[in-house]
């Protein structure tokens, strides 16, 4: 048995006030319960109004218990918008441990472009999501970005821009920043090419240097022991 029962039948849900009756079960689609979790499921089954909408849901378990709990100002919108915070996670990011994780909640389909600018608002990447689908899609939208510029170069160490961006519209619907931290090990090749090239570079100045001053120094003696001949004579 069960430590933790909740009797189903009891289960009401109350929107804008009026009790729900049109579900599967009555008041309910569907119901499943676990030793610490009862799950209830309900489609709305007619289109609420655009605007603002209370939620209340009552429930008591085979003890008598009772529970309620409710939602005030649940908005139904009927443009695009993101609901909550554009959160971007790891953030700091470093690519060398895998693709950045960009989510965010839409209140509708709609087109996605997602942009990325540098924090002198340089263009670094962007892609774009297909309404309907993950990005695009109302309600919840987790895309990746695998830490490469739009030419396919790993970011560098900076601050960067994130847009979400209604691409019918040019609209911004929501933003954040992500900071790139990447460590030593994670330095692509091109990085590790230019310092190598610098060393050398380096070495070749360091040898120039050597022998000129080896030259200088060679045409001092020559002109000191002239100097000692002459105040000879």
């Amino acid at each position: 048995m069960p430590s933790f029962s909740i009797d189903p039948s009891t289960f009401i849900i109350y929107i804008d006030g009026s009790a729900v009756n049109d579900g599967i079960m009555g008041h309910y689609d569907s119901f499943s319960q676990s030793t610490s979790i009862a799950s209830f499921e309900y489609e709305i089954k007619y289109s609420l109004s655009v605007g603002s909408h209370t939620l209340r849901v009552t429930v008591s378990d085979t003890a008598g218990d009772i529970y309620d709990d409710h939602r005030d100002n649940l908005q139904v919108m009927n443009s695009p918008a993101v609901i909550g915070r554009t959160i971007l996670y790891p953030n700091p990011y470093n690519s060398a441990a895998g693709s950045l994780k960009i989510t965010y909640n839409l209140a509708v389909d709609t087109n996605i472009t997602i942009y990325m600018f540098d924090i002198n608002g340089r263009f670094v990447w962007k892609n774009t999501y297909i309404s309907g689908f993950n990005g695009g899609k109302a309600g919840y939208n987790e895309v990746l970005w695998n830490g490469n510029d739009a030419f396919g170069n790993i970011a560098k160490n900076e601050l960067y821009l994130i847009r979400v961006i209604d691409t019918s519209t040019g609209n911004m619907l929501g933003k954040s920043k992500l900071m790139i931290l990447r460590t030593s090990s994670s330095i692509n090749k091109n990085d590790a090419d230019i310092k190598v090239a610098l060393k050398n570079n380096m070495s070749i100045a360091l040898i120039t240097l050597l022998f000129v001053g080896l030259a200088l120094y060679g045409g001092s003696i020559k002109v000191y022991n002239a100097i000692k001949k002459f105040r000879r004579k």
